[in-house]
């Protein structure tokens, strides 16, 4: 339900916005941009976060819409169609044969965040539509599937693109109809969603901080247990000395894209621990009782719980961030008990090759509790 290609760039072309231009309109004929740039607050809209919308969600938003574009150089009346699997076609000739229109025109829309919810869709979505040389910006709200109304604002250029003006446009023949037609589409959505596994669930970075009996063990070396403390700035420490050293974070498929933003996440599905050297005791046999280990590592792990009711709470969303805290204090089933998981060396993420297994059981208290993987 997602195109890429021209679209992408939306940083890149709502910095644009900001900018000036007198540059000609995409708009064939006698007309010239003239006058000051409009920035409507719209475009700042998308900022914020999406997520693609569904094939059956796209498919209620297809259909012929009459665009009314207020740009720089005059009023402008438009008639687009936009097709369930991306395509825009126009009724202007001028703009359907216009060498930045590339055989046709692309359009993706996507529903935003409801604030506050860490992920929850809300009805307003973000359209972005490519005409010709134009990039139309616009938010509307759904009733149900539908929406029937977008606003934004026009973009003009590929390469350093400057806003232009402002457009408004309604649905006017949806390829689906409302009423029958419409509601089996809902249905076809329901059942199609309702039949997805349930996702993964999300841990918050607080479920994870305090203190630890780890253990590590590596290929062909001994196992060597520690107490380890994950402090709350992202970094951890253990008692012993010899010991090792470094930071944590949480991490989780699709969440980031580089160890450098995984100790930043607020949730995720697993834990994520770099053990380095400069923050570790290094001897001439090892690092931190480590034998023949003197390089920094990673350890990746994930949270194993030990009850039902922990399992339910988690796929409730009970670990996930807005529930680790409850006025003021944890939640009793806030912290993960325990996580199993292995031990990589690399520096880079297809460079990583697992060396060994981790396990680490809660140890609040102190006193060691035993620890197997």
């Amino acid at each position: 339900g997602t195109h890429d290609g021209q679209l992408d760039g939306w940083a890149m072309l709502l910095a644009a916005a900001l900018v000036a231009s007198t540059r000609p309109s995409a708009w064939t004929g006698a007309h010239a941009v003239h006058g000051s740039l409009r920035v409507q607050p719209h475009a700042m809209m998308l900022l914020s976060d999406a997520a693609s919308l569904e094939d059956e969600e796209l498919q209620a938003l297809a259909g012929v819409w009459r665009a009314s574009l207020d740009l720089d150089d005059g009023l402008h009346e438009l008639s687009c169609q936009l097709t369930a699997d991306g395509r825009v076609h126009t009724t202007d000739p001028a703009l359907e044969n216009h060498p930045g229109h590339g055989g046709g025109g692309r359009w993706r829309a996507k529903a935003l965040a409801r604030p506050g919810s860490h992920g929850a869709r809300s009805e307003t979505i973000e359209v972005s539509i490519r005409i010709a040389d134009w990039t139309l910006l616009a938010t509307g709200v759904r009733d149900g599937l539908r929406c029937g109304q977008l606003n934004g604002t026009v973009l003009e250029g590929q390469d350093d693109p400057c806003c232009v003006g402002s457009f408004a446009m309604a649905l006017a023949l949806p390829e689906v109809d409302d009423g029958a037609s419409l509601a089996a589409l809902e249905a076809k959505l329901k059942a199609r969603l309702d039949a997805r596994p349930a996702p993964p669930a999300r841990f918050a970075r607080d479920a994870f901080s305090g203190g630890w009996r780890m253990l590590i063990d590596f290929d062909g070396g001994t196992p060597v247990t520690y107490a380890v403390h994950l402090h709350e700035d992202g970094t951890f420490a253990t008692r012993e000395v010899p010991g090792l050293g470094g930071h944590w974070g949480v991490w989780g498929k699709g969440l980031a894209k580089g160890i450098s933003e995984w100790a930043v996440l607020p949730e995720g599905t697993h834990l994520w621990m770099r053990v380095e050297r400069d923050r570790s005791t290094s001897t001439l046999a090892g690092m931190g009782g480590l034998k023949g280990v003197h390089e920094s590592f990673s350890l990746w792990t994930k949270p194993e719980l030990d009850s039902l009711h922990a399992e339910l709470a988690a796929r409730a969303g009970g670990y996930a961030v807005g529930a680790a805290r409850g006025r003021g204090s944890k939640a009793p089933h806030a912290l993960v008990p325990h996580v199993t998981g292995s031990a990589f060396f690399g520096a880079a993420l297809n460079e990583y090759y697992r060396a060994g297994r981790c396990s680490m059981m809660r140890d609040d208290g102190g006193g060691g509790e035993s620890v197997g993987i």
